[in-house]
């Protein structure tokens, strides 16, 4: 048992990114609150992924179910925003793993919009 199991989760902020941008390794992506998704870190962190951090990691390795994005070493640094005329504070993302081709990404997409269709006892074929 580790208390740190225990402890609250601390989600990357502002101020956690003053002093210096922070590195690390995605190790899980999933459903957060506000259906939102969110991305544990190597550290032990985590980062909500807002519309221009997913837009970056999307373009940097491929569309798909965050699976794509897991392995995947990112730089988190305090940067700013302009939405509709007005500049703030944000965090941002710099993908530092290398990306993936266009035409993995293009692969990952496809895979993640087909689904297996279920296997039924009824699709043999019969010979006429």
């Amino acid at each position: 048992m580790r208390m740190s199991d225990y402890a609250a989760t601390k989600f990357v902020t502002l101020d956690d990114l003053a002093e210096r941008p922070m590195q690390a390794t995605i190790v899980e992506v999933t459903m957060g609150d506000y259906d939102k998704p969110v991305a544990t870190l190597s550290n032990g962190y985590k980062t909500d992924l807002n519309r221009s951090v997913m837009r970056e990691l999307v373009e940097a390795y491929g569309d798909g179910d965050g699976t794509n994005f897991v392995g995947k070493e990112i730089e988190l640094y305090a940067g700013e925003v302009t939405m509709k005329g007005k500049t703030t504070p944000a965090k941002k993302i710099r993908p530092i793993s290398p990306p993936v081709s266009a035409a993995v990404a293009a692969a990952s997409a496809a895979a993640a919009q087909s689904e297996p269709k279920p296997k039924s006892d009824m699709d043999d074929d019969i010979p006429f």
